[in-house]
This record gives structure tokens, sequence and C-alpha cells, in this order.
């Protein structure tokens, strides 16, 4: 890895030099590469099970690149017309890999055991589309399904999730006019809650500092040149979730670590 000079915790404000730079478009592009070609693998050789895949799919007029995917749960009876409560899922993948194929089976199984509706939203991907791109796709998209009026959703029952950047995603939509004081809960997985420090700062100040290696060690310089352009205010808190004002946040939160 191409170590960068030290800079204020919060600034980033000048490009980091052409070396590192150069290092970072050439892993992550390869990073994405390769994760696209083990996902179309896995689905070669190990085709989704029809169980796990949406009821529907919709593409909504404010992001028609963008593909939504719908799940009901299996108790689901159309003819009794019963509101449900929603879930709207974000998948992770660094906010550069994956779309939201990767959480089916979650989704599936998260609609069938609660009895919500799993509403699974995708983004554009960096480094072609950094910060704020995938805070604004997810929030339209969701402005849209929750005025959508073919889906059986109670809105007094909202809630908002994802894993990784994915979680970010979901603490930084909830702050947004139109979805704020809307979602009731956030329900993250390990999300990037503040990106005010570089990944050095970050790595050095870890409790633990024996054991295996970090895989984020060398990857986050990557990710985080993607998604963050140089002179963004890093303490902003669409994109760093922890500086915001708690009551710019959903009243309950419910965060994992891993």
């Amino acid at each position: 890895m191409l170590g960068p000079n030290l800079l204020p915790a919060h600034e980033f404000l000048r490009r980091l030099p052409l070396p590192h730079r150069l290092n970072c478009f050439l892993q992550l592009w390869l990073l994405k590469s390769l994760a696209a070609l083990y996902f179309l693998y896995l689905r070669l050789v190990n085709p989704p099970q029809p169980s796990t895949q949406p009821t529907l799919t919709k593409r909504y007029p404010c992001r028609p690149v963008l593909e939504t995917r719908i799940f009901y749960p299996r108790s689901y009876n159309p003819a009794q017309r019963e509101l449900l409560p929603l879930y709207l899922n974000i998948h992770g993948g660094g906010f550069a890999l994956c779309d939201a194929t990767v959480d089916d089976t979650f989704c599936s199984a998260w609609a069938n055991r609660t009895g919500m509706l799993v509403v699974s939203l995708n983004y554009r991907k960096a480094p072609h589309h950094p910060f704020p791109t995938a805070t604004f796709d997810v929030a339209d998209v969701a402005k849209c399904v929750l005025v959508d009026e073919s889906l059986p959703i109670d809105h007094s029952r909202i809630a908002i999730g994802g894993f990784s950047a994915g979680g970010n995603l979901a603490l930084s939509v909830s702050q947004l006019p139109g979805l704020k004081g809307l979602i009731n809960a956030a329900v993250i997985y390990y999300p990037i809650v503040d990106f005010s420090h570089p990944p050095n700062e970050k790595l050095s100040s870890r409790p633990y500092k024996t054991g295996p290696k970090d895989t984020l060690e060398t990857t986050s310089w990557w990710l985080d040149w993607g998604y963050v352009s140089v002179g963004q205010n890093r303490r902003d808190p669409l994109l760093s979730p922890v500086y915001a004002e708690r009551d710019e946040l959903p009243p309950w939160i419910y965060m994992m670590g891993a």
C-alpha cells in the first residue's frame, strides 16, 4: 500500500500524491472487476433459489436505471388488503461494489420472519458516482416507494437499514426532507459512520494491535478515494452520520458491529 502523508483529521482538502491516487484507481477498478466476476460465477454455479427471489421488481421514473426489489411475506393475502410495516434495505459494498441482488436471501428471510414488506434499494456506484450520488439515489427512490399506492404500506411503521455502506446510507437519507420524521427506526449492520479521519489514523487508533491483519488496511484507501471527493467536508452529517444532531436521525437506532 502507498501510504499518504498524514492530514488534519477532517480536512483532506488537497490531493494526495499522484502515485497514491494512481494506485487507488488501479486497485479499485481491479477490485470491482474481480467482484463482478465472482458474483457472476456464484450465480452460475449456485443459481439463486426461487424462494429467495423478490415478489416483484420495479423501476421508478426518478431513477429508471436502478432496479427496486420488493419482497412480500409468504403469509400475505392480497385479498385482505392488509397494510404492512415497511423495511427499506440498502446493500453494502463500500459504495463501489455489488447491487441489491446480494441481499435477496436476507430480504426474503426478513419479510417472512417479521411479516414486513421489504423493499431493497439500489444506487449508483463509486468512483463514477462519488458522494452524495448514492444518498440522493436512495432517498429519491425511497420517496417513490412511499407514495406508491400499489404497495400495502403502513406509513406509521417504517424502518430502514443496511450493511456497511448501506448502513451509512440508511442514516444519511433519514436526515433528508421527505424522509426525516417518517422513518421510525434504523437497523444498521457495521455501518461506516465517520469519514473525518483517514484510514491510517483509524487503524492506528484501534484498541487491538495484535491478531489477524485487518482486510480493510489496504482496501479502505481505495474505497475512500473513490467515494469522497477532494475538498469535501468530511464532517458533513450526510457523509459522516456520527456528526448528525440526534433529532436529525430516526428515534430508534439499532446498530450491530462486527
